[in-house]
């Protein structure tokens, strides 16, 4: 039998032989010259050979090709999306270049059965062991890619004049260098108030862990999104917010509208940690946000500490491109992006990533740009939403019905 060897091949230990013994009538030890000699085993000394990497005859090795990895000779930091080629992902910071929106986040691997109906869910080429618990979704992470579900009879019904149709909001969560799904969310809520009250109606969203290796309903954080009134911050009442926790309990944060007036004409979000310490503020543009202007351009949210005043980041609502402007204008299907500075650490990343779901809900969950009028039986077009003192008001015009043009 033979052995393989880093450096070749050897024998087998040679087996110990015994040499005859003549026993002692007498008893005792044996006589004479006879005394018991165990020969010493011999070991073959390895003879100098090739290096082999595997055994002798078995089968080649064959790499498994990762499907969030580039391809050979392309870094992370050169932007890819499933293997999918985008701009360049630098890090958020003084000369960054903004990111361009994938085309797609899931086109390179094949899909499999969905823990969550709706959700992201891709097969790798390999199993991956996830480290579950505490922020271990966030790994690190600091740029996101969230993608609305699109509700084809909601989007319909708002069209047709019946706003008052409203599901429960679905996001897909992507890590926008590699593509792979890492969250997945759903909006649980009592039906009657969201469809009286939307957006500004009670909600708990619960943010599932979908990535690879992650257990089915695996629970990774807790949204709570509080009734309340769209009007002139003044008062609690008025100050949209929410508070999150781990499935574990822990208190991850939350973020609320600044009182009072809620920055006046410019969006203004305070962003705390579990103790109820500010550590971020979230400054919108001035007065126009939401309505038609999403349909045409990049809407920025720029994310600073609000002592030193330095860039920790920024929210961007990205313009629909394709089919997705179409479902965009007749209904939900909002795209964002999430770039953080590198210093910002995994807790305050899965806050920021909690308070973008609430601003969807503040700033852009409204109702359509464009919508029939089943009273004078006109089209009437949300031009933009007008932000005073943290208060969202529609401008819009109508065109055709009973009427004339009319802003």
């Amino acid at each position: 039998m033979s052995f393989p060897y880093s450096g070749g091949d050897a024998t087998a230990p040679a087996q110990a032989q015994a040499i005859p013994v003549i026993p002692n009538p007498a008893g005792g030890l044996p006589t004479g010259d006879a005394v018991p000699v165990v020969a010493t085993p011999v070991v073959a000394t390895p003879v100098p050979g090739p290096v082999y990497a595997t055994p002798v005859n078995a089968d080649p090795v064959v790499p498994q090709v990762n499907p969030y990895v580039p391809p050979p000779g392309v870094s992370f930091n050169s932007g890819y999306v499933n293997a999918q080629p985008v701009n360049a992902v630098p890090a958020y910071g003084p000369g960054a270049a903004n990111l361009s929106l994938p085309q797609t986040v899931q086109a390179a691997a094949p899909v499999t059965q969905q823990m969550h109906p709706g959700a992201a869910v891709v097969q790798p080429a390999h199993q991956v062991d996830a480290k579950l618990g505490g922020y271990s979704f966030v790994q690190g992470r600091k740029q996101f890619l969230v993608k609305q579900h699109f509700e084809a009879l909601e989007a319909a019904a708002s069209t047709a004049g019946c706003g008052c149709i409203e599901f429960e909001n679905k996001y897909d969560v992507f890590d926008l260098n590699s593509g792979e799904p890492v969250l997945f969310v759903k909006e649980q809520s009592d039906w009657f108030c969201r469809c009286c009250c939307a957006p500004n109606h009670r909600a708990t969203l619960n943010v599932y862990d979908v990535r690879p290796g992650a257990p089915p309903d695996k629970i990774a954080m807790v949204v709570e999104k509080p009734f309340k009134l769209n009007c002139i911050v003044c008062h609690n009442i008025c100050a949209h917010e929410h508070k999150t926790k781990l499935e574990n309990g822990t208190v991850v944060g939350g973020a609320a509208k600044t009182i009072p007036f809620g920055g006046g004409c410019s969006p203004k979000l305070e962003v705390k940690n579990g103790n109820e310490e500010s550590f971020a503020i979230i400054n919108g543009p001035c007065c126009c946000v939401g309505g038609l202007v999403e349909l045409c351009q990049d809407i920025h949210f720029d994310i600073e500490d609000p002592n030193s005043k330095e860039k920790l980041g920024k929210i961007t609502k990205k313009k629909p491109a394709g089919l997705e402007k179409f479902q965009e204008a007749f209904g939900d299907h909002d795209t964002f992006m999430l770039e953080l500075a590198e210093k910002v650490t995994d807790d305050k990343v899965a806050n920021f990533i909690a308070t973008l779901l609430l601003m969807d809900y503040i700033f852009f969950e409204g109702g359509s740009p464009i919508s029939y009028n089943p009273v004078d039986n006109s089209c009437q077009i949300n031009c933009w939403n007008c932000y005073v003192l943290g208060c969202l008001c529609p401008c819009h015009c109508s065109c055709g019905g009973n009427n004339e043009v009319e802003g």
